[in-house]
Order: structure tokens, then sequence, then C-alpha cells
């Protein structure tokens, strides 16, 4: 793929991503968000610290903006920001969960998905899960949205904060909830959703997981960096991973990675949710010679957290890009086979002539029915060889 094709893709992803993210109508007031950086050591996880509904709820519904206690590492405590939508009226039977784990939104604090107005875009097939009659929840990921540094591509410590999100059903006992939960996610979603595949059963067993659907994963940050320095277009992306890496591994420095030039770059992370995409396409040597050494501390870092192995628990849908710049679909294909080794059935779509961005809203209509059969226990399609 020539330089050309590969700005022209990016830049096609950054408008639809800023759609999604265009406007701050939420209805919670600029006080909610104002909170100390760590919970009390007794707080539990998926205890709320404040709660706000929202005046954006799709019809049929209400919904709240939360904030809640996360424990996003062993011993470590945070609080995170996110979501909930719950159908109006009763139901005779308690509720299933439908569990959105958000795409790249940028790392600024104003740039969380809570902040912004909702759609179904924002959180895809959002008004037909409601209408389905699940509750739907949604974690921001740590630091986004609240102070601190963002977790950004950390599969484990956001997967630890979805979990914690649907923990949060437990002290809102107005609401009634089965406690099976299908979850699906796109990009730095599909991520979260192979980690917390991998520690639901352990680190949730109040809940069950029923199945996992997946658009465009971009899952392993080791071989997603590896690819993104082979295109300018994409420097932005890298930089901001290796934030997210330095966020998890603070022992890292960036000048054992990056040029001065990129290292100037480095405060447009929290300065703007797509800056540092969009104006890092024109350094012109971002990084130092021997930044990816596997024997270095940034490559060990990263397969820290890349080290995870899937239990093959539930079912998995998964659409891809056969042409995907960004997470290029070899990567998903290995994770295809991890899931069957495992054991899960995986129903497998690859698209040929759609981009990164262009294939969630073809493959988010696909997930309402395939969740809902998932809730009814039917056996799920099987692509494994």
């Amino acid at each position: 793929m020539n330089r050309k094709t590969a700005a022209t893709i990016v830049l096609l992803i950054l408008a639809l991503v800023l759609t999604t993210c265009s406007t701050n109508t939420t209805g919670a007031s600029s006080e909610f968000w104002n909170v100390d950086e760590a919970p009390k050591a007794d707080a539990e996880a998926g205890q709320i610290h404040a709660l706000e509904e929202r005046d954006d709820a799709p019809l049929g519904s209400k919904g709240w903006n939360m904030i809640y206690v996360s424990e996003i590492e062993s011993g470590i405590k945070k609080y995170v920001s996110g979501e909930i939508y719950v159908p109006d009226g009763s139901s005779t039977t308690p509720r299933d969960i439908v569990l959105w784990n958000h795409p790249t939104t940028g790392l600024a604090d104003y740039c969380a998905p809570s902040r912004r107005e909702v759609n179904d875009i924002r959180i895809p097939e959002l008004q037909q899960l409601l209408d389905d009659g699940h509750i739907v929840v949604a974690s921001d990921y740590p630091g986004q949205g609240l102070p601190g540094q963002a977790y950004y591509m950390v599969g484990q410590a956001n997967a630890r904060a979805s979990l914690d999100a649907l923990r949060t059903l437990e002290h809102l006992p107005e609401i009634e909830h089965s406690g099976k939960f299908v979850q699906y996610g796109s990009s730095q979603g599909g991520q979260t959703a192979m980690h917390l595949e991998a520690i639901a059963a352990n680190y949730a067993s109040d809940f069950t997981l029923a199945g996992s659907a997946m658009m465009s994963p971009a899952v392993r940050v080791k071989d997603l960096t590896a690819n993104g320095m082979r295109y300018p277009e994409l420097t932005g992306f890298v930089i901001s991973m290796l934030s997210g890496v330095k966020t998890a591994h603070p022992e890292l420095s960036y000048s054992d990675f990056l040029s001065e030039q990129s290292q100037d770059a480095l405060p447009q992370l929290n300065a703007s949710c797509w800056g540092i995409w969009q104006n890092s396409t024109a350094i012109e040597h971002p990084y130092t010679t021997d930044a990816m050494d596997d024997d270095g501390d940034w490559a060990k870092a990263m397969e820290d957290i890349d080290d995870f192995t899937p239990t093959g628990s539930a079912p998995f849908m998964i659409h891809h890009s056969a042409t995907d710049v960004i997470a290029p679909v070899e990567q998903t294909r290995r994770e295809v086979e991890a899931l069957c080794e495992a054991g899960s059935a995986v129903e497998y779509r690859e698209y040929e002539n759609m981009e990164h961005g262009s294939v969630i809203p073809e493959a988010a209509t696909t997930f309402p029915s395939w969740a809902q059969d998932r809730f009814d226990d039917k056996p799920a399609v099987n692509d494994c060889k």
C-alpha cells in the first residue's frame, strides 16, 4: 500500500471518529467530573462514587453517567467513569446485560465517551439493544474522563474496568439483572474484549459471559506498534500506544523509543482528542534506531501487556477488513486461531472492500440478533476448522 492511500484511509478513519465525538451534551454538570484520582483503600470494586442522569438517553430508556471504583490492577484502585442505559418500564424477568467496549477516542479527559452525546454511532445499535429489553453498560476505561494518565491499549486494566462497570449494577438495586452478559467492542475495544474473556471467570465470577463480538479488533500492542511504525500516517497512533504502555510501566523512558521531535509532540496527547494523530505525520524520523529491539525495555513491557491466554469460555463473532492498515488482518487471523484452539466457537467474516473504521457500522447490524441468540442459549455458528 502506498503512502497516499494509507494517508487517505487514516483521514477517513479520523473523520468517522470525530463525528462520533462531536458534541458534549450529556446532562452531567462540570462538578460531576471533579474527583480525586484514587478512592479510599477500603473502597469496593464497582462501588458508585457519583451518579447523574443523562438528558440524551435513547427513546424509551433512561441513562446515567457514573463514576465508580475499579481495581485496575491487583491492589491498585482508581475512579473510572462510564454510563448505563436501561429500558423504561418493568420487566417480568431480570434483564440481560450488554457490555460495550469502546474504540480509540483520544486521550484528553473531555474526549471520554460518556462526556459525549450518545447515539447508535458511538454505541452501535444501542436503540435496538434497549428495544430488545437489555441493560447496556459501558466504561470509559481508567484515565479517560477523569484525572490520571490513560491506560490506552493496556488490555487487562481496561478489561477490569469494564467488568467493574458491570459490578455497579449490584449497587443499583432498582435495576434487576440476570447476571448474564454479552460483550462487544471495536478496535481498542476488541483488545478489551479479548483480555476480558481471559479474566472474567476469575475476576467477576458473579457474572456469566455468554459471548463476545469484535469489530476491527486491534489486540496485540507489540505487533500493532511494529506495524504502525511502517506508516508516517500512524505515528500519532504509535505515540499514543506508547503513552499507555508507559502508564502501565512508568519506569520506561520515552527517550529510548522516540526521537526528540516526537518527544516534543507528547503534550498534544492531553491537549486535544486527535491533535497528535493529525500533527505527527510530518515527523521525518520519529523513532530511535533500536526502538523495537526485542531485548529492549519497551518491547518487554509490550510483551507483558500482550501476555494473556483465551479460555474458550464462550462463542465469539469477529468482523475484520482484509485490507486493514491500522490492525492488519493477519493479526486478527492469529487471534481467531488462538480462540479456536482454546475451544470457543468462532464466527468469522472478512470484508474485501472496507477499511478499519467502515467495517464497524456494517458489522454492528448483525450484533443484536447474535447477542439475543447467546442469551437464549442457541448454538453458535462455528467457523473453526
